[in-house]
């Protein structure tokens, strides 16, 4: 919850990316308001890690079966972002599956800051799966296409009791269903 992360922290951050990149696991970064960057080039990644710039973009996946997942997101530029991001996404294409991931906050009108957007704005796009950030708590906002705030893995502290985890999306009868699993040691 900090623009400026520890040594021993990073260090970590690395080794993990490292051991996805071990067992072939494609990894897509996405950089949100705490730990905005200005530099893109400079992150010394493994070459399994696709990070995504301060513009909308794409990366392309491949499932294991073969199927094609389009994923399109941007990483914070600047610790804050007062315009509607959701145009510049693109629109559904050709590809088995598309997910937006998306840092930001839902519109209110007044002091939006974190990438404000509209739902009817999400669910318009037609993607299979939106994973959101920057809300802390486990939150849905539609049920299809799912269109979720996972949470942080970890309570920080009391303010942000109960459990916490991940989603695993999971292809269900032609749809990518979310199961939440907790893995939060402990509950504030």
């Amino acid at each position: 919850d900090t623009p400026k992360h520890s040594a021993s922290a990073s260090d970590f951050f690395l080794r993990q990316l490292e051991r996805l990149q071990e067992a072939n696991i494609p990894v897509i970064l996405s950089f949100g308001n705490h730990d905005f960057r200005g530099d893109f080039t400079s992150l010394g990644l493994p070459d399994n890690v696709h990070v995504l710039g301060p513009d909308v973009s794409d990366v392309q996946l491949k499932t294991l079966e073969g199927e094609t997942v389009d994923v399109s997101g941007f990483s914070y530029s600047q610790r804050w972002l007062t315009d509607d991001p959701v145009a510049d996404y693109p629109d559904r294409g050709s590809a088995d599956w598309y997910v937006g991931t998306l840092h930001g906050a839902l519109a209110t009108g007044t002091g939006d800051h974190y990438a404000p957007f509209k739902l009817n704005e999400l669910i318009g796009k037609h993607y299979d799966y939106w994973a959101l950030g920057h809300v802390h708590a486990p939150q849905k906002l539609n049920d299809q296409p799912a269109i979720l705030y996972s949470g942080t893995p970890q309570g920080r502290n009391v303010n942000e009791g109960g459990p916490h985890g991940y989603q695993l999306v999971e292809t269900e009868n032609g749809k990518l269903v979310p199961h939440y699993h907790v893995c939060s040691p402990v509950e504030w």
